[in-house]
């Protein structure tokens, strides 16, 4: 399967523009329960202390709650399914203190206090048993309330939670056969959009990607669906990887448009617009470029151009990408990044093999270096680029070349700190 995005690090580096690349696998917002409250994030180990606490004293009385429901059914299914979720929310702080680095920046001060040292790597040793310890304890709840079957109280919701743990926990085939499960027994379920993306993911994630078409294509078929958007976005990566790529464009714009009208989405929107000048570089024409980018995201303009140049860099379209630079010169001059446009322009002429218009660009771009406010590593990347050429020059020495690395020291010597 082709990727979803290329990244051209080196060229990202010196346009200053960061390459957002979006998770292949990533889960929509609403898939899962909500985070911590904003009050309840721990800000340190002391406060990691507080809140798995707290975590733990909830799941004592949720405990309570389950034997209270005796032989009543439905509440009892309830109160199994919502302490599943309180060992899933404690295992899920577990990793969050393991993450924040409080843990590690606790065990550098610790310095010569053994003591200290010692307390902190217990610590860090039962946190990191803790969190395959409660998920596990997640599963096994809601294994055990999906093997009482159709008699099972809310059976596809269980169905549903129980495919989602599993798919956290790396069984994801587990997950798969409770997902057809449920789509199959529960086809109006209103967890059944959530249990087709799942799917879809499984697939995507296989490249297994005509199957992921046909899951994500089950909740794009009701644009109403909330989760409609996420769909459309990975139904368009699909759609690019099958090189389907006028469906996948289409698709993509549609994704900017729908998810922009939500703030819900708008994480997605950006993603979206960013993916598309992989898409555009596929089909589009560079001279209806500026047009096309301005129609669907015209706030961010420039740097979808400047994205764009960049793709058809990296895809070796050098004249296309030459032709994007004289674009973004001409649209924005008083650009901070006016500098990296100039660069990718050296860049792409030395790809071609034109030495007289390399020199020309470097001139130009030595001319442009005091303008603006170039982005961090501009200048530097610069001067290294015109000492690689004056190198090489100088190893294919001739009169022409001769010629050539004069101009190129004059450059140089503009562009010294």
């Amino acid at each position: 399967m082709r990727m979803e995005k290329k990244v051209v690090l080196a060229l990202v580096a010196a346009l200053a523009f960061p390459v957002d690349v979006p998770p292949a696998n990533a889960q929509p917002a609403g898939l899962s329960k909500p985070p911590l409250a904003e009050e309840e994030v721990p800000r340190d180990l002391a406060g990691f202390v507080r809140v798995r606490t707290k975590a733990a004293g909830r799941i004592g009385l949720q405990e309570k709650r389950v034997e209270a429901a005796g032989k009543d059914a439905a509440k009892k299914a309830r109160a199994v399914m919502d302490l599943a979720q309180q060992h899933w929310d404690l295992s899920s702080l577990c990793e969050n203190e393991l993450l924040s680095g409080f843990l590690e920046k606790g065990l550098e001060d610790a310095g010569g206090d053994q003591a200290l040292v010692l307390e902190l790597k217990s610590r860090q040793a039962e946190v990191s048993r803790c969190i395959p310890a409660h998920r596990q304890v997640a599963v096994d709840l809601l294994s055990e309330l999906a093997g009482s079957g159709d008699s099972s109280p809310l059976y596809d919701e269980v169905l549903f939670y129980l495919a989602w743990y599993e798919f956290q926990v790396e069984r994801k085939k587990d997950g798969l056969g409770h997902l057809k499960t449920l789509l199959e027994k529960f086809p109006q379920s209103p967890f059944a959009p959530e249990g087709w993306l799942l799917v879809g993911e499984f697939y995507f994630e296989l490249s297994a990607i005509e199957k992921a078409v046909d899951a994500y294509r089950k909740v794009t078929a009701d644009p109403k669906n909330r989760l409609y958007p996420f769909a459309l976005y990975k139904l368009s990566w699909c759609h690019f990887n099958l090189a389907e790529y006028e469906t996948a464009l289409r698709e993509l714009v549609q994704v900017v448009n729908v998810a922009g009208e939500s703030p819900h989405w708008a994480s997605l929107a950006r993603e979206a617009a960013d993916s598309l000048p992989y898409f555009y570089a596929e089909i589009g024409k560079p001279e209806a470029a500026l047009e096309f980018f301005r129609k669907v995201d015209s706030a961010r303009l420039e740097r979808l151009v400047a994205k764009l140049a960049l793709v058809y860099h990296e895809q070796g379209k050098l004249n296309e990408s030459i032709a994007m630079c004289r674009t973004l010169l001409e649209q924005f001059p008083k650009s901070d990044k006016v500098l990296g446009y100039r660069l990718l322009l050296v860049k792409n002429q030395g790809a071609r093999g034109d030495s007289s218009a390399l020199v020309a660009e470097f001139e130009s771009l030595a001319d442009s270096a005091g303008a603006g406010k170039p982005g961090p590593g501009l200048l530097e990347e610069a001067r290294s680029e015109v000492v690689n050429w004056i190198t090489l020059y100088e190893k294919e020495r001739s009169p022409a070349k001769e010629v050539l690395i004069q101009r190129l020291k004059a450059v140089q010597q503009k562009l010294a700190p």
